[in-house]
């Protein structure tokens, strides 16, 4: 299934809860900053766990998790199954969870907070960039914006297209930001596969993104991930890579994948696009910060300007880190949701904005059952919360 044909899936699955929900069964009320307790609101947490294992049961997946949120707190939360099937732990709600193409958002999100300084500009050609790189003619004009929305020309699959480009990511340099750094070069160099401002999903376009925060800064973009999103959110737990130590495993089918297996992860070279992992406490406050911006709530590292960037439709339903649409008909207004996964986990969120909701679910397996299985746990948390 293609990744397009999956997002489409997904939508459909979600839409047809969204039509069921009553509009009273949300918070309306007034809006705080995310990075504030609501003092007037305080939620007793709703253990989900048992809805959890039925979905989880049904696609026989090892573990499965999700909770609802409000713009300041967990309002739901749950958990079932097994870390790992071969050692049978079972799985908790403080465990982290692979969030694979979810951490897109979070890079969109990073480039912002440089927009604000001043330090780059949306607009901010490649050639900017790299004035004394040799790259191809259709890469110049490329802008980093183009690249967070999937509409820079950069290949849709670097093994297929790009195969010893692929070897350079996988058996790179150990120093991350050298390798990032070697495959922007050699990659820029060769001509597009697509025509700049039109759709080409693209890992590669991220990677290339997070190769320019290193060149503009001198950091890799890891630490910038720590000091600029991480630490002043508050999302403790987060981390790049599978979860280590005692943490859930990510499956294929019925085998654990541990973490320090070569195919536990894409190369972390690759990390821009999808290599944060998260508990589900640490993952909330990033989306409760995109909650309160898409509806111009104050927030302590952007403003009302960078979430509307960020958040509108750059064509074909992308923003930048987030799929956008707009169910104003079912009285839900624009929501902002994504999908990810590296093949042996798989996340999804749902944001509604106008609702002050978001819902996420998350699967220590990938592939297709897990991907309805997350889409099912976040249509049952709409219609129960």
């Amino acid at each position: 299934m293609t990744i397009e044909t999956r997002r489409h899936a997904a939508a459909a699955v979600v839409v047809a809860a969204l039509a069921g929900c009553s509009s009273s069964d949300t918070d309306t009320g007034p809006l705080t900053r995310p990075d504030q307790r609501d003092t007037e609101t305080v939620y007793e947490v709703r253990d989900i766990s048992e809805d959890v294992e039925a979905i989880r049961a049904e696609w026989q997946l090892p573990a499965l998790a999700g909770a609802t949120l409000s713009r300041t707190e967990v309002v739901a939360l749950g958990a079932s199954g097994q870390r790992n099937l071969d050692a049978d732990p079972t799985v908790t709600t403080d465990d982290a969870w692979h969030l694979g193409g979810q951490t897109q958002a979070m890079t969109a999100t990073l480039v912002a907070t440089f927009v604000e300084d001043g330090t780059l500009h949306w607009e901010t050609t490649l050639a900017e960039i790299w004035p004394s790189m040799d790259m191809a003619t259709g890469y110049q004009d490329v802008t980093i914006e183009q690249l967070l929305s999937h509409h820079g020309g950069t290949t849709g699959n670097i093994s297929r297209d790009h195969p010893d480009l692929w070897t350079v990511l996988r058996n790179g340099d150990d120093d991350v930001v050298t390798t990032r750094a070697s495959f922007a070069a050699d990659l820029l160099a060769l001509d597009p596969s697509g025509v700049a401002g039109t759709l080409l999903y693209s890992d590669a376009g991220y990677t290339i993104v997070g190769a320019a925060l290193e060149e503009t800064t001198g950091s890799s973009w890891e630490d910038l991930m720590e000091q600029r999103l991480f630490e002043p959110l508050g999302m403790d737990g987060c981390g790049f890579g599978p979860p280590e130590g005692e943490q859930p495993w990510g499956h294929t089918g019925s085998r654990a994948i541990g973490p320090t297996e070569v195919l536990a992860d894409n190369p972390a070279a690759m990390g821009p696009a999808g290599s944060v992992h998260c508990p589900l406490s640490g993952w909330a406050p990033f989306l409760q910060l995109h909650l309160a911006g898409a509806i111009d709530v104050e927030t302590t590292i952007l403003t009302p300007d960078s979430f509307e960037r960020m958040h509108m439709d750059h064509g074909d339903f992308y923003g930048l880190g987030w799929g956008v649409a707009d169910y104003s008909g079912l009285g839900y207004g624009q929501t902002l949701s994504y999908w990810g996964s590296n093949s042996n986990w798989y996340a999804l969120s749902w944001l509604l904005p106008e609702k002050g909701r978001a819902y996420i679910a998350t699967s220590n397996a990938g592939g297709d059952d897990a991907a309805v299985a997350t889409e099912d746990t976040i249509a049952m948390l709409f219609l129960e919360t």
